[in-house]
């Protein structure tokens, strides 16, 4: 869907060449497959929704109808709704185009900029205002928990997570973007200034953090590094790709090389497909290890058996830590102990309070003091990832690095709150018992 939708932004560049180099230089960059490797299904979702507005947004620009503005606040409306994050990176690019829609060619008419710039953004207000006025409340209650701060490492991030040779070509295309001016392209072009002050110049940081609520605290810098860039730079690369493929163009039997050149990639798919287990294990140690939450086949046969067989209100005692035991809340669809925090989650406090103590009573179940927190705490069940009893099949699954777990290997079955409801493979489920 985010392909397409970039690939559809492109032909608004200049029809179908422009389109297919973005949608290409979309599938071709890094950060989108890593955030779909990362879990992270609602930066996707707000990605795609990004480019769904903006390709609305141009649609309302061709005809003062009022029910095209109406559809692209609306889309703009979907962005806040769908994905926080996604309506913070496409303000990085709205608020400086107010100025740089000045620069577009051929300008835009005062109705144009008045559609673009006011009654799109107030339809999008309008379309939010139910669930703004529900949501205000909860505003003061924000606690950032642990501010993230701009690094010039963040550039190394956002070349390397988007493969590198996208943002060099991206960087030729604004030579290219500059001189058509279409309004996409100016949008791009300032829409990578903040991205890359933000996350990793950190002026505009130092300033909000001299103020009394520190309005940029809620930021995730490396979040904007890696995914606010996904719509961008393939939009501008795209630009200095198609000069490029209208030379090769003419360069004769062109269509002959690019037959090959798909054979040769369909061939490559195939094989990776037919032999993903060795493929795999073959890239272990040989590429970037890459990292992140991961449940085995096993531990979703226990995450299935807790949500079709406890109450929804069970409350978990997934395992400590990051990345092991952080699907078991998702896919069991039950409150657990170990989540995957955010910066500003609300009423989180006591959660995070509890959970010291809750992993050294993980870590140490025979200990009856370990019992009597679990109680004191109204943990129901106690779940065991695969990893934990078979750490060394790491090289089988589809991991690039060990699994996050402790070298310390609990003894549950010395627990006397602890009985044992289901065992897959490794992947445990103990339920605790009441105190006799």
């Amino acid at each position: 869907g985010v392909v397409a939708g970039v690939g559809a932004l492109g032909r608004k560049l200049g029809g179908s060449a422009p389109g297919w180099w973005a949608a290409a230089a979309c599938a071709g960059g890094v950060a989108l497959i890593t955030t779909l490797l990362d879990g992270a299904y609602t930066n996707v979702y707000g990605i795609w929704l990004m480019a769904t507005f903006l390709w609305m947004l141009d649609f309302a620009l061709v005809s003062a109808e009022r029910w095209r503005t109406a559809l692209a606040g609306a889309s703009l409306a979907a962005v806040l709704l769908g994905h926080p994050d996604s309506i913070i990176h496409l303000l990085m690019g709205y608020l400086p185009f107010y100025a740089a829609a000045l620069l577009v060619l051929p300008r835009l008419s005062g109705g144009q900029y008045r559609r673009m710039m006011l009654w799109v953004p107030l339809a999008g207000v309008a379309f939010s205002l139910p669930w703004i006025l529900r949501v205000l409340p909860l505003v003061p209650l924000i606690e950032v928990h642990e501010r993230q701060a701009p690094h010039m490492q963040h550039l190394l991030w956002l070349a390397g997570l988007n493969g590198v040779w996208l943002p060099l070509v991206a960087v030729a295309g604004v030579w290219w973007a500059l001189r058509q001016r279409h309004w996409l392209d100016v949008w791009c072009v300032v829409w990578l200034l903040p991205i890359v002050e933000l996350s990793a110049f950190g002026n505009l940081d130092q300033w909000s953090r001299r103020t009394a609520i520190d309005p940029l605290q809620v930021l995730y810098p490396l979040g904007i590094a890696w995914h606010a860039a996904i719509i961008p730079l393939p939009l501008l690369a795209a630009r200095a790709l198609q000069p490029l493929g209208n030379w090769i163009a003419r360069a004769g039997n062109w269509q002959r090389y690019l037959s090959l050149g798909l054979s040769a990639v369909l061939v490559l798919v195939a094989l990776g497909v037919a032999m993903q287990q060795q493929l795999v294990q073959w890239s272990q140690g040989r590429v970037m290890a890459i990292t992140g939450a991961l449940a085995t086949p096993a531990d979703l046969a226990a995450y299935d058996w807790l949500r079709n067989n406890t109450a929804p209100t069970a409350l978990l005692l997934n395992y400590p830590g990051r990345f092991e035991g952080q699907w078991a809340p998702v896919i069991a669809e039950r409150p657990a102990v170990f989540i995957r925090d955010q910066l500003f989650y609300i009423g989180a406090k006591a959660l995070r309070s509890a959970q010291p103590a809750l992993e050294a009573a993980y870590m140490n179940p025979e200990q009856a003091a370990s019992c009597a927190q679990l109680r004191n705490q109204a943990i129901d069940y106690l779940v065991v990832p695969q990893a934990l009893a078979h750490p060394q099949r790491w090289q089988q699954q589809l991991r690039w690095r060990p699994p996050a777990v402790s070298a310390q290997r609990p003894r549950f079955e010395d627990s006397a709150c602890l009985t044992l409801r289901a065992d897959f493979d490794g992947a445990q489920v103990w339920q605790v018992v009441s105190a006799s």
